[in-house]
């Protein structure tokens, strides 16, 4: 495949990063488990390949920092938080290297298609008891028969049984069709579009300006993985581009529900690359369920005459882990007018992800990069003109943001200004890096996460680290609007923001219950300011650790700029301090990870070596996990 074009528009430029010491957070809405891993973590073994592009040098599964590699069970030292809806995924049993495993039913058909030695005429069928497959259908001993075409093969697969189509790794098939994945028996007995063979490189399917592959109403019971899906024609750096004008609107995936009666549940697309299409969408006029999307790469997603995103979904139930999100919703950077989309431009209305009425939902240990506008996009629309909740039980846990305009945003879009709309959403142990660096749209913003309009929820543990410069002022770390109450906002770090802004606003509407605690704001020798807040109730602020460079009035109490002595005594803030706290090497980055890793230091190496990854080829350095210890290991404090 050819190499992918990306603007590359950094500013190259050292960066504070950080660490905040292990938390443990009673009543933050989930709970620590230091004995396992997370109940919604896993991978295929069914199938992978290592993709598209050669493996780099370092072909080692055992490729990480060793002295930063803290054994933990996220492989980052860091135990993943649980919530109760984790229970709500049917998630298979893993291997070693957290691939899921998959084992064929009795009474499965086994199909297996190679475009290089197929032959859709005197292609068989097979058992899983079938002397040619031997102990491992993935890795047929004797000789088989397979199909040519994926549409031939396809036509031997029944809906309801636990039916396999394996394409041969390394093998290319271009269509003009979409491939229309199939019901399976049970969340167990799942029907199977997966890959077989030796090769590393994963099937790859070249699909034109079409959709790569459809779960369609009522799909049920199903599964796809180990598959490359590449809309070549729409890549404009490839031979057989189209034109902006006719690259069309395609998804990578998309899942369909529009029986009520019969949701699209329980579908795994795992260890997959989806290439230069325009979304992946999750949607329809009923639910989806139990959608799981793991370790897969959606890049380069983009639309010349609408909107684009990684990933786009509606009412839907979404388990995303370990995936990598990279430069979606823009093909290159705004030059003409703002929102412009022609030739793929980046807009403000594009996002790695976009999660509308979500509900049931958890991001785990995901790497959303460079996108157009937001890394994650939840919005939350009431039906009439009183606001109501339409978006409840997300969590987005030990994730990494890097570049992009604005990191997390869960306030849009319809709002009444009369209630609430979002509940019980916990955004712990995130590390967000050089917010608003690449400035996609060419505006001037760089902006942390947004609660708006929240009843219930937790900001925790994550780190704000290394935005603004001469271009980019309009910058803060955490903003709080809106209707909101009963939020915890604890154990933060926000550390290396550039501009005289202030890092944390809480605005004058509506607010209950909020409770501001033990974060850390720190901007030695900087002119960044600390807090904005409306909102001085009793109890709110309680022992944050403050230091800037600011004037001197870094703080405002109710619209009036205090120092912190004014500060203390208009918002309380019991057990506060204002001083540097001295980190042990708070300037690691993206950047300087990889130099650990003796590979070049730059952003651009790391994700080269992330779209490598695959069930073949899977290294835990090139993982969200990984670069998060890291970085947090840069902000412990040395004893006195």
């Amino acid at each position: 495949m050819p190499s992918c074009h990306r603007v590359r528009s950094w500013i190259a430029a050292g960066a504070a990063l950080g660490l905040l010491v292990s938390l443990g957070l009673p009543g933050c809405g989930g709970s620590e488990d230091s004995s396992g891993g997370s109940g919604a973590s896993g991978g295929s073994g069914a199938s992978g390949g290592q993709g598209d592009a050669a493996p780099p040098p370092d072909s080692s599964t055992a490729d990480a920092n060793p002295s930063d590699a803290e054994a933990g069970t996220d492989g980052g030292g860091l135990a993943p938080v649980h919530v109760p809806w984790e229970s709500k995924f049917h998630l298979l049993p893993q291997d070693s290297a957290g691939f899921s495993i998959l084992v064929p039913s009795p009474d499965s058909r086994i199909v297996y298609v190679s475009a290089s030695t197929g032959d859709d005429t005197s292609g068989k069928i097979y058992a899983k008891n079938s002397p040619e497959l031997g102990a491992d259908p993935f890795l047929p001993s004797g000789k088989i028969q397979p199909f040519k075409t994926i549409a031939k093969a396809l036509t031997n697969a029944r809906s309801g049984f636990p039916d396999w189509v394996l394409l041969q790794r390394g093998d290319t098939w271009t269509i003009s069709s979409t491939v229309d994945a199939i019901s399976g028996r049970s969340p167990t007995e799942r029907s199977l579009i997966g890959a077989y063979g030796k090769a590393a490189a994963r099937p790859l399917v070249r699909t034109g300006t079409a959709t790569g592959v459809r779960f369609w109403k009522t799909i049920r019971f199903s599964a796809v993985v180990g598959i490359s899906f590449y809309a070549h024609q729409r890549d404009p750096d490839g031979a057989d581009f189209v034109g902006f004008g006719q690259v069309k609107t395609p998804s990578g995936f998309w899942v369909y529900a529009d029986d009520p009666k019969t949701p699209a549940a329980t579908v795994l697309i795992e260890d997959c690359s989806f290439r230069f299409y325009s979304n992946n969408v999750v949607q329809g006029p009923s639910p989806s369920q139990d959608i799981v999307v793991r370790r897969c790469q959606m890049l380069d997603d983009y639309s010349t005459s609408s909107h684009s995103k990684g990933m786009y979904t509606h009412g839907a139930s979404v388990l995303l882990e370990e995936n990598l999100f990279d430069h979606d919703g823009w093909y290159k950077q705004s030059y003409v007018t703002l929102n412009d989309p022609a030739e793929g431009q980046a807009t403000f209305f594009n996002h790695d992800t976009y999660f509308t009425n979500t509900g049931d939902t958890i991001f785990r240990r995901n790497l959303f990069l460079r996108a157009s506008s937001i890394g994650n996009k939840f919005t939350a629309n009431p039906p009439g003109t009183t606001d109501t909740v339409m978006a409840q039980n997300v969590l987005l846990d030990n994730n990494l943001y890097v570049e992009g305009e604005i990191g997390v945003s869960a306030g849009g879009n319809t709002d009444n200004d009369n209630g609430y709309r979002f509940k019980n959403f916990i955004i712990r142990n995130n590390v967000l890096l050089d917010i608003g660096r690449g400035r996609p749209t060419n505006r001037s913003l760089g902006w942390g996460i947004d609660v708006n309009d929240w009843d219930g929820g937790e900001v925790s543990g994550n780190y704000f680290l290394h935005w603004g410069s001469a271009q980019v002022k309009n910058i803060y770390a955490l903003s709080v609007i809106g209707n909101t109450r009963q939020v915890t906002i604890v154990g933060n770090v926000v550390h290396g923001l550039d501009s005289d802004k202030y890092a944390v606003t809480i605005d004058a509407q509506p607010k209950e219950q909020l409770v501001f605690s033990e974060n850390q704001l720190q901007f030695s020798g900087g002119t960044m300011k600390l807090v904005d807040s409306a909102y001085l109730a009793a109890g709110t602020f309680t022992k944050n650790l403050y230091d800037s460079g600011a004037s001197s009035a870094p703080f405002r109490a109710g619209g009036k700029g205090v120092d912190f002595a004014g500060w203390q005594a208009a918002a309380g803030d019991v057990g506060a301090s204002f001083a540097a706290l001295g980190y042990s090497d708070p300037g690691r980055t993206v950047e300087s990870y990889m130099a650990t890793l003796g590979k070049p230091a730059t952003l651009d190496a790391f994700i080269a070596a992330a779209e490598a990854q695959s069930k073949q080829n899977w290294k835990p350095a090139y993982t969200a996990a990984a670069v998060n210890a890291y970085v947090r290991a840069g902000y412990a404090v040395p004893a006195p």
